[in-house]
Formats: C-alpha cells, structure tokens, sequence
C-alpha cells in the first residue's frame, strides 16, 4: 500500500481515542495534507495489520503509517507539529 494512511475506529467508547483521532484529522485536513483513513472496526484484519505496522500488538487508533513505514501515533505526532517536523515525521519530507 502507498500513501499515507490514518488507522482509526469508527466504533469506541473512549473519548481520548475519539479526541484523539479527530484532532490527527483536522490536523492534515488544515495543513492539506491528503490521507486515507482506515476504519479499524469494520475489520479485524485492519486492525491486526494496524498493530503489526506499529510493532505493538496492543496499539490502539489513531496510528499514521506512510506506505509501508510506521510514522507513529497520536503522541509523536503532536509532538512533530510542535516541533515543526511533521512533513519529516509523516515521511513525506
């Protein structure tokens, strides 16, 4: 697969996890950065493949991932808008 991709879940109880995503979101939306969004909750595989990509079989939404290269999650990411880094981060730089 090409091309950056968001995994989130359209389906959670949590909040954080529902912030979380829509802040990523807004984020590459304002900046016109295009992406697809991969929806977790419509299939296990999507998810699996989302926590194989990360290395972490307990990750959870949102993880940014550019091809076939895990860029990170919502952490690392606010953390490269802050530092001004986040073509370098998502791999686009």
């Amino acid at each position: 697969m090409s091309g950056l991709r968001v995994y989130s879940t359209s389906v959670t109880g949590s909040r954080e996890i529902k912030s979380q995503q829509s802040e990523v979101t807004r984020i590459l939306d304002g900046k016109r950065i295009q992406y697809q969004l991969v929806d977790i909750s419509q299939d296990n595989a999507l998810r699996d493949e989302m926590r194989a990509l990360a290395g972490n079989p307990k990750a959870t939404p949102p993880q940014i991932v550019n091809g076939d290269q895990y860029c990170g999650d919502y952490e690392l990411f606010v953390e490269a808008v802050e530092q001004n880094t986040l073509q370098e981060f998502l791999k686009l730089a």
